[in-house]
């Protein structure tokens, strides 16, 4: 199965991570280094681990703040992930009381009362083994220093007490407002884990979009976006501002283009004159929306193969198999338009022959349609100046004879067998007879 167009996107961006080609930022003289590595193999990679060494409950808390301090909000999401699976995994007994304990420390001291994405799974877990844990020095102490905390421990066991829901609401509206929604949406389904009812209530559904997914949608912006653009791409008196690292991620020809000693690279300038401003719009479009659509006033057959075309010349991978998905659609639908021949015509003159991307999909069409096309005299003036389509053509007709005849040998001899097997048996006697 091929992968998705910003899945493969971000492949390539990995190769990015603390790689000097483009960098024009350096992050240094941080305190907590580990954090910060974390933060930015997410920006490229949009996931990242724990050191060896590191305590993990502790780590991804941390992670967590460094997020939410610079609006990381995939890395916060990722964060709360493996915070609660390690803190759902982890051997209940003194070392965990321990972390646990520091861990409620740091959740309470780095995040506002009304964000409660650490804060509702150090306060469940709590409850939890609240006996075994109340039985620790350390969360003793924990517990006896930190009001907040307590207080939602409070309710929380109050609830589970089945506290009457008027004196818990008037409280927690009068000690929350903010969290009030958060607490109530998780009263009405307790089998829901903390972590997900926060996400029904921020996107009003269970599951959340990958990181790499809500990345794609916040580069959608920078589509033909001066900001921080350092690349123009000029096509037929348009121009398109692109970003480098972009294009890198995207095409091998265009990294050339720009970081090898050609004038591109000097002066930040693509030009791109064999293709209509049309197609290159779409390309462009593509590197940030990881898709495109045909402009209404053109056959969309014939667009979809142009753009098969330049995908090809800058080796944009999936941006061809998207191309290549459009074209097969539209050519279902559109074999009996006037722009069909050309459709195929194209498939067949902008690639070469041994890619069978779109000559296989506009082959499987034209044998399917043979009868009907065959009576149109444009479509036999362009298969007669064309001998790789009607080669292909007659190599396919060929086959599917072949093999009708074969299928009709085979049910020949089957019906034979079957007539022999049904003749009645003769007589003994008359067997005999016959010997």
């Amino acid at each position: 199965m091929e992968p998705k167009p910003i899945e493969a996107f971000g492949a390539s961006l990995q190769g990015y991570y603390n790689n000097k080609c483009l960098s024009d930022v350096v992050a240094a003289n941080w305190a907590v280094e580990d954090i910060v590595e974390a933060m930015l193999r997410f920006v490229y990679s949009f996931d990242y681990d724990a050191p060896p060494n590191a305590r993990t409950m502790i780590f991804h808390a941390q992670v967590y703040q460094v997020g939410d301090k610079y609006g990381i909000e995939t890395l916060k999401k990722q964060a709360i992930n493996k915070f609660e699976r390690v803190v759902n995994e982890a051997e209940v007994d003194a070392g965990f009381a321990s972390t646990l304990a520091d861990t409620i420390s740091i959740v309470y001291s780095t995040t506002p009362s009304g964000d409660r994405g650490l804060r509702d799974i150090v306060v469940q877990s709590s409850c939890t083994h609240f006996e075994y844990l109340t039985s620790e020095a350390s969360f003793k102490e924990v517990l006896g220093m930190n009001e907040d905390f307590s207080a939602d421990l409070t309710i929380k066991n109050q609830r589970r007490s089945s506290v009457p829901s008027v004196v818990l609401n008037r409280y927690w509206r009068r000690r929350n407002p903010i969290g009030f929604a958060f607490i109530w949406e998780m009263r009405r389904t307790p089998s829901i884990p903390p972590w997900e009812h926060q996400t029904r209530l921020s996107f009003g559904t269970e599951m959340e979009s990958p990181p790499y997914e809500e990345f794609g949608a916040s580069l959608k912006k920078y589509f033909n976006n001066t900001s921080l653009s350092d690349t123009v791409i000029k096509c037929g008196g348009r121009e398109f501002a692109v970003h480098s690292l972009i294009l890198f991620c995207h095409s091998e020809y265009f990294k050339k283009q720009l970081d090898g000693p050609w004038k591109e690279s000097s002066e930040r300038v693509i030009e791109i004159m064999d293709f209509d401003p049309a197609v290159v719009s779409a390309m462009t479009l593509f590197l940030y929306c990881f898709d495109y659509e045909s402009p209404a006033d053109s056959s969309a057959m014939i667009f979809h193969a142009r753009v098969y075309q330049i995908a090809d010349k800058y080796g944009i991978e999936a941006l061809k198999r998207l191309a290549a998905t459009k074209y097969r659609t539209s050519i279902d639908v559109g074999w009996e338009m006037d722009s069909f021949p050309c459709a195929i015509e194209l498939a067949y003159t902008t690639t070469p022959p041994g890619d069978r991307g779109l000559r296989d999909i506009a082959l499987e069409i034209a044998v399917k349609k043979i009868g009907t096309l065959t009576s149109q005299d444009v479509f036999c003036n362009m298969l007669s100046a064309n001998a790789d389509l009607a080669v292909d053509i007659i190599r396919r007709l060929h086959g599917e004879s072949e093999k009708s005849q074969e299928e009709l040998r085979s049910f020949q001899n089957e019906k034979r067998l079957d007539e022999l097997l049904s003749l009645p048996k003769l007589p003994a006697s008359k067997r005999r007879s016959r010997v």
